[in-house]
């Protein structure tokens, strides 16, 4: 089964090996056994709440396909003393809103070729 990163912009996937070289995938905490620790998770890893909320993950079967890298914990794996991933920073939390459409300039007529112009 393919394992994906859930954090922020993290692009961690297990299909690439040359992204995956020393890391290990957690799974997300399931929200029947430890409600706390569920809600901190999708909080700390910064994804829009469309994207990850709490009825997306309690929906039977997808909080089983949801992972975090040990790219984001203190020292590699969830410790006693940290058993949470680090805050995503803002750079690394995606954008919920998309881009304005860039302004475009008014038509302009199209122009006569100097061969049409030429043929009359």
């Amino acid at each position: 089964m393919v394992k994906r990163c859930c954090y922020g912009t993290c692009n961690t996937d297990s299909r690439y090996k040359d992204r995956v070289e020393n890391v290990v995938f957690f799974p997300f905490p399931k929200p029947t056994k430890d409600v706390g620790k569920f809600l901190r998770w999708i909080k700390l890893c910064g994804r829009p709440h469309q994207q990850l909320n709490v009825n997306k993950l309690k929906n039977h079967g997808t909080a089983m396909h949801f992972y975090v890298c040990s790219k984001h914990f203190v020292e590699g794996i969830p410790t006693l003393d940290h058993p949470d991933p680090l805050p995503a920073s803002p750079l690394d939390r995606p954008s919920s809103v998309r881009r304005p459409p860039k302004l475009r300039r008014e038509p302009q007529p199209p122009r006569k070729s100097a061969t049409a112009e030429t043929i009359r």
